[in-house]
Protein backbone atom coordinates (compact mmCIF):
# COMPACT_ATOMS: atom_id res chain seq x y z
CA UNK A 1 0.00 0.00 0.00
CA UNK A 2 1.51 3.09 -0.83
CA UNK A 3 1.54 5.94 1.81
CA UNK A 4 -0.56 9.16 1.70
CA UNK A 5 1.58 12.49 -0.30
CA UNK A 6 -0.27 16.00 0.89
CA UNK A 7 -0.59 17.10 -2.58
CA UNK A 8 -3.26 15.43 -3.78
CA UNK A 9 -5.26 13.17 -1.80
CA UNK A 10 -7.79 15.24 0.05
CA UNK A 11 -10.33 13.47 -2.63
CA UNK A 12 -9.66 10.11 -1.16
CA UNK A 13 -10.01 11.33 2.36
CA UNK A 14 -13.57 12.40 1.57
CA UNK A 15 -14.21 9.04 -0.09
CA UNK A 16 -12.92 7.20 2.75
CA UNK A 17 -14.61 9.83 5.35
CA UNK A 18 -17.66 8.58 3.76
CA UNK A 19 -16.88 4.90 3.93
CA UNK A 20 -16.84 4.31 0.15
CA UNK A 21 -13.26 3.78 0.18
CA UNK A 22 -10.48 2.58 2.47
CA UNK A 23 -8.02 4.99 4.46
CA UNK A 24 -4.28 3.98 4.59
CA UNK A 25 -3.07 2.45 7.60
CA UNK A 26 -6.00 3.79 9.69
CA UNK A 27 -8.79 1.51 8.69
CA UNK A 28 -8.37 -0.06 12.61
CA UNK A 29 -9.66 3.08 13.95
CA UNK A 30 -12.61 2.98 11.78
CA UNK A 31 -13.10 -0.68 13.57
CA UNK A 32 -12.95 0.55 16.83
CA UNK A 33 -15.29 3.22 16.15
CA UNK A 34 -18.04 1.13 15.13
CA UNK A 35 -17.21 -1.81 17.42
CA UNK A 36 -16.98 -0.44 20.36
CA UNK A 37 -20.37 1.08 20.75
CA UNK A 38 -21.57 -2.54 19.31
CA UNK A 39 -19.15 -4.09 21.91
CA UNK A 40 -21.11 -2.19 24.76
CA UNK A 41 -24.64 -4.37 23.42
CA UNK A 42 -22.76 -7.33 23.50
CA UNK A 43 -21.73 -7.10 27.31
CA UNK A 44 -25.09 -6.10 28.48
CA UNK A 45 -26.38 -9.23 26.42
CA UNK A 46 -23.68 -11.25 28.49
CA UNK A 47 -24.89 -9.42 32.14
CA UNK A 48 -28.46 -11.02 31.08
CA UNK A 49 -27.98 -14.47 29.46
CA UNK A 50 -24.21 -15.21 30.10
CA UNK A 51 -22.03 -15.75 27.24
CA UNK A 52 -25.09 -17.76 25.73
CA UNK A 53 -26.50 -14.61 24.05
CA UNK A 54 -23.21 -13.30 22.47
CA UNK A 55 -22.50 -16.81 20.66
CA UNK A 56 -26.23 -17.19 19.90
CA UNK A 57 -25.82 -13.71 18.10
CA UNK A 58 -22.30 -15.41 16.57
CA UNK A 59 -24.26 -18.49 15.48
CA UNK A 60 -26.98 -15.65 13.50
CA UNK A 61 -23.88 -13.96 11.78
CA UNK A 62 -22.50 -17.19 10.24
CA UNK A 63 -26.00 -18.49 9.34
CA UNK A 64 -26.58 -15.29 7.83
CA UNK A 65 -23.53 -15.19 6.06
CA UNK A 66 -24.09 -18.83 4.43
CA UNK A 67 -27.66 -18.06 3.55
CA UNK A 68 -27.17 -14.21 2.09
CA UNK A 69 -24.55 -12.36 2.33
CA UNK A 70 -22.00 -14.72 0.90
CA UNK A 71 -24.46 -14.66 -2.23
CA UNK A 72 -25.01 -10.77 -2.79
CA UNK A 73 -22.97 -8.97 -5.31
CA UNK A 74 -21.24 -5.54 -3.92
CA UNK A 75 -22.63 -2.78 -4.89
CA UNK A 76 -20.58 -0.74 -7.78
CA UNK A 77 -19.90 2.63 -5.93
CA UNK A 78 -20.77 1.79 -1.95
CA UNK A 79 -18.65 -1.83 -2.21
CA UNK A 80 -16.15 -0.97 0.60
CA UNK A 81 -19.10 0.38 2.32
CA UNK A 82 -20.87 -3.12 1.90
CA UNK A 83 -17.76 -4.94 2.68
CA UNK A 84 -16.58 -2.92 5.43
CA UNK A 85 -20.07 -3.08 7.43
CA UNK A 86 -21.35 -5.95 6.20
CA UNK A 87 -18.65 -8.35 4.42
CA UNK A 88 -20.38 -8.38 1.64
CA UNK A 89 -17.99 -9.10 -2.04
CA UNK A 90 -14.36 -9.96 -1.28
CA UNK A 91 -12.74 -6.32 -1.04
CA UNK A 92 -13.12 -5.81 2.40
CA UNK A 93 -11.96 -8.10 6.16
CA UNK A 94 -12.82 -8.60 8.74
CA UNK A 95 -16.30 -6.85 8.33
CA UNK A 96 -17.67 -5.15 11.34
CA UNK A 97 -20.16 -7.81 11.60
CA UNK A 98 -18.09 -10.63 10.80
CA UNK A 99 -15.32 -8.85 13.41
CA UNK A 100 -18.00 -9.64 16.27
CA UNK A 101 -16.92 -13.18 15.86
CA UNK A 102 -13.54 -12.11 17.12
CA UNK A 103 -14.99 -9.57 20.00
CA UNK A 104 -16.91 -12.64 21.41
CA UNK A 105 -14.24 -14.79 21.04
CA UNK A 106 -11.98 -12.26 22.92
CA UNK A 107 -14.61 -12.28 25.75
CA UNK A 108 -14.67 -15.80 26.07
CA UNK A 109 -10.87 -15.86 26.40
CA UNK A 110 -11.43 -12.87 28.75
CA UNK A 111 -13.67 -14.53 30.86
CA UNK A 112 -12.23 -18.20 31.13
CA UNK A 113 -8.54 -16.79 32.33
CA UNK A 114 -9.02 -13.74 33.99
CA UNK A 115 -11.84 -13.70 35.86
CA UNK A 116 -12.11 -12.28 39.36
CA UNK A 117 -11.88 -14.62 42.30
CA UNK A 118 -15.46 -14.18 43.81
CA UNK A 119 -16.87 -17.62 43.98
CA UNK A 120 -19.77 -16.67 41.58
CA UNK A 121 -17.44 -15.75 39.47
CA UNK A 122 -15.24 -18.84 39.55
CA UNK A 123 -18.86 -20.33 38.15
CA UNK A 124 -18.79 -17.90 35.45
CA UNK A 125 -15.00 -18.69 34.59
CA UNK A 126 -15.97 -22.61 34.45
CA UNK A 127 -19.01 -22.09 32.04
CA UNK A 128 -16.49 -19.83 29.68
CA UNK A 129 -13.72 -22.18 29.08
CA UNK A 130 -16.65 -24.60 28.51
CA UNK A 131 -17.45 -22.22 26.21
CA UNK A 132 -14.26 -22.02 24.88
CA UNK A 133 -13.20 -25.88 24.79
CA UNK A 134 -16.37 -25.84 22.25
CA UNK A 135 -15.11 -23.08 20.13
CA UNK A 136 -12.05 -24.52 20.02
CA UNK A 137 -12.78 -27.60 18.93
CA UNK A 138 -15.15 -26.24 16.39
CA UNK A 139 -11.94 -24.33 15.40
CA UNK A 140 -9.86 -27.52 15.02
CA UNK A 141 -12.03 -29.22 12.93
CA UNK A 142 -13.02 -26.37 10.29
CA UNK A 143 -9.32 -25.47 10.02
CA UNK A 144 -8.62 -29.47 9.85
CA UNK A 145 -11.51 -30.00 6.95
CA UNK A 146 -9.84 -26.54 5.45
CA UNK A 147 -6.23 -28.27 5.06
CA UNK A 148 -8.03 -31.75 3.37
CA UNK A 149 -8.99 -29.48 0.79
CA UNK A 150 -6.15 -27.46 0.39
CA UNK A 151 -3.23 -28.89 1.95
CA UNK A 152 -0.58 -26.94 4.31
CA UNK A 153 0.50 -24.91 1.52
CA UNK A 154 -2.96 -23.80 0.24
CA UNK A 155 -4.11 -23.21 3.75
CA UNK A 156 -1.08 -20.81 4.68
CA UNK A 157 -1.65 -18.85 1.76
CA UNK A 158 -5.12 -18.34 2.36
CA UNK A 159 -4.38 -16.65 5.65
CA UNK A 160 -1.30 -14.92 4.69
CA UNK A 161 -3.18 -13.42 1.61
CA UNK A 162 -5.23 -10.76 3.19
CA UNK A 163 -7.26 -10.79 -0.66
CA UNK A 164 -8.14 -14.29 -0.21
CA UNK A 165 -9.54 -15.81 3.65
CA UNK A 166 -9.42 -12.20 5.93
CA UNK A 167 -10.67 -10.00 2.52
CA UNK A 168 -13.60 -12.70 1.99
CA UNK A 169 -14.49 -13.23 5.36
CA UNK A 170 -13.87 -16.80 5.16
CA UNK A 171 -15.15 -18.93 8.50
CA UNK A 172 -11.70 -20.05 8.41
CA UNK A 173 -9.79 -16.86 9.10
CA UNK A 174 -12.14 -16.41 12.38
CA UNK A 175 -11.18 -20.21 13.19
CA UNK A 176 -7.59 -19.38 12.63
CA UNK A 177 -7.85 -16.44 14.49
CA UNK A 178 -9.04 -17.92 17.35
CA UNK A 179 -6.69 -20.28 17.42
CA UNK A 180 -3.57 -18.17 17.16
CA UNK A 181 -5.29 -16.05 19.91
CA UNK A 182 -5.02 -18.70 22.22
CA UNK A 183 -1.10 -19.73 20.88
CA UNK A 184 -0.15 -16.08 21.56
CA UNK A 185 -2.17 -15.98 24.85
CA UNK A 186 -0.29 -19.06 26.51
CA UNK A 187 3.73 -17.26 24.70
CA UNK A 188 2.70 -14.31 26.94
CA UNK A 189 1.86 -16.31 29.83
CA UNK A 190 5.06 -18.36 29.27
CA UNK A 191 7.39 -14.95 29.01
CA UNK A 192 5.65 -13.77 32.14
CA UNK A 193 7.13 -17.38 34.27
CA UNK A 194 10.05 -17.36 32.66
CA UNK A 195 11.60 -13.54 31.64
CA UNK A 196 12.71 -11.33 34.31
CA UNK A 197 10.58 -8.63 35.72
CA UNK A 198 12.38 -5.38 34.32
CA UNK A 199 11.25 -7.24 30.34
CA UNK A 200 8.29 -8.25 31.49
CA UNK A 201 7.03 -4.65 33.36
CA UNK A 202 7.23 -2.46 30.22
CA UNK A 203 6.23 -5.32 27.57
CA UNK A 204 2.99 -5.38 30.33
CA UNK A 205 2.71 -1.46 29.79
CA UNK A 206 2.70 -1.60 26.42
CA UNK A 207 0.45 -4.01 25.74
CA UNK A 208 -1.93 -1.60 27.98
CA UNK A 209 -1.71 0.99 25.73
CA UNK A 210 -1.85 -0.80 22.04
CA UNK A 211 -4.43 1.92 21.18
CA UNK A 212 -1.25 4.25 21.23
CA UNK A 213 0.71 2.45 19.96
CA UNK A 214 -1.69 1.72 16.69
CA UNK A 215 -1.38 5.28 16.35
CA UNK A 216 1.96 5.73 16.69
CA UNK A 217 2.75 2.90 14.51
CA UNK A 218 0.53 3.87 11.37
CA UNK A 219 1.56 7.53 12.08
CA UNK A 220 4.85 6.94 11.09
CA UNK A 221 4.36 4.39 8.21
CA UNK A 222 2.38 7.40 6.31
CA UNK A 223 5.11 9.22 6.21
CA UNK A 224 7.36 6.80 5.61
CA UNK A 225 9.41 6.29 2.17
CA UNK A 226 8.93 3.17 0.46
CA UNK A 227 11.73 0.43 1.59
CA UNK A 228 11.36 -1.95 -2.00
CA UNK A 229 15.41 -1.04 -2.68
CA UNK A 230 16.19 -2.62 0.60
CA UNK A 231 17.33 -6.16 0.38
CA UNK A 232 15.92 -8.90 2.60
CA UNK A 233 17.72 -8.51 6.01
CA UNK A 234 17.65 -4.42 5.66
CA UNK A 235 13.93 -4.84 5.62
CA UNK A 236 14.10 -7.62 8.50
CA UNK A 237 16.11 -5.21 10.42
CA UNK A 238 14.06 -2.00 9.74
CA UNK A 239 11.00 -3.73 10.99
CA UNK A 240 12.39 -5.36 14.29
CA UNK A 241 13.62 -1.56 14.35
CA UNK A 242 10.38 0.44 13.72
CA UNK A 243 8.57 -1.84 16.26
CA UNK A 244 11.45 -1.32 19.05
CA UNK A 245 11.10 2.26 18.45
CA UNK A 246 7.13 2.28 18.55
CA UNK A 247 6.63 0.58 21.80
CA UNK A 248 9.34 2.91 23.21
CA UNK A 249 7.38 5.70 22.30
CA UNK A 250 4.29 4.14 23.83
CA UNK A 251 5.97 4.12 27.30
CA UNK A 252 6.81 7.29 26.69
CA UNK A 253 3.35 8.49 26.04
CA UNK A 254 1.91 6.23 29.07
CA UNK A 255 4.35 8.05 30.98
CA UNK A 256 2.97 11.09 30.07
CA UNK A 257 -0.27 10.38 30.82
CA UNK A 258 0.21 9.43 34.31
CA UNK A 259 2.42 12.62 34.46
CA UNK A 260 -0.16 14.94 32.82
CA UNK A 261 -4.08 14.00 33.88
CA UNK A 262 -5.84 15.69 31.66
CA UNK A 263 -5.08 13.22 29.12
CA UNK A 264 -6.60 10.66 30.67
CA UNK A 265 -10.44 12.81 30.30
CA UNK A 266 -11.16 11.09 27.31
CA UNK A 267 -10.63 7.92 28.89
CA UNK A 268 -12.48 8.93 31.99
CA UNK A 269 -15.39 10.06 30.12
CA UNK A 270 -15.97 6.80 28.06
CA UNK A 271 -15.81 4.95 31.41
CA UNK A 272 -18.63 6.87 32.64
CA UNK A 273 -20.73 6.85 29.65
CA UNK A 274 -19.34 2.99 29.62
CA UNK A 275 -21.53 2.67 33.15
CA UNK A 276 -24.11 4.94 32.20
CA UNK A 277 -25.35 2.45 29.43
CA UNK A 278 -24.64 -0.75 31.08
CA UNK A 279 -27.00 0.42 33.68
CA UNK A 280 -24.21 1.44 36.51
CA UNK A 281 -23.79 4.65 38.95
CA UNK A 282 -19.63 3.79 38.66
CA UNK A 283 -17.50 2.27 36.21
CA UNK A 284 -14.78 0.69 37.63
CA UNK A 285 -11.01 2.66 36.22
CA UNK A 286 -9.30 0.54 34.13
CA UNK A 287 -5.25 0.93 34.14
CA UNK A 288 -2.13 -0.43 32.61
CA UNK A 289 -1.17 -3.72 33.98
Amino acid sequence: MQPLTFGGDYRQAIRATLLVAPSPYANIFKIYTFLLPITLLLVQLRARTGLLGPWVVVAGIWLLDWIVLDHLPAPPVFAHFAGFLFGIGTSWGPSILHSLTLVVMGMTLGAAFFSPSRLTEKAEMHAARLWLGMATGLSLLLLGTKLGWFGLHGVLLRIADITQWRGDNDIGYYAYGLLSALGLLFLARSICIIAPQWVVTPLARIGGATLAYFFIGNALLLILPSLDWLPFWGKASFTVAFLVFCGGATLIWDQLRKAFPVLQTPVRVAQQMTGLLLGHRKSRTLSNP
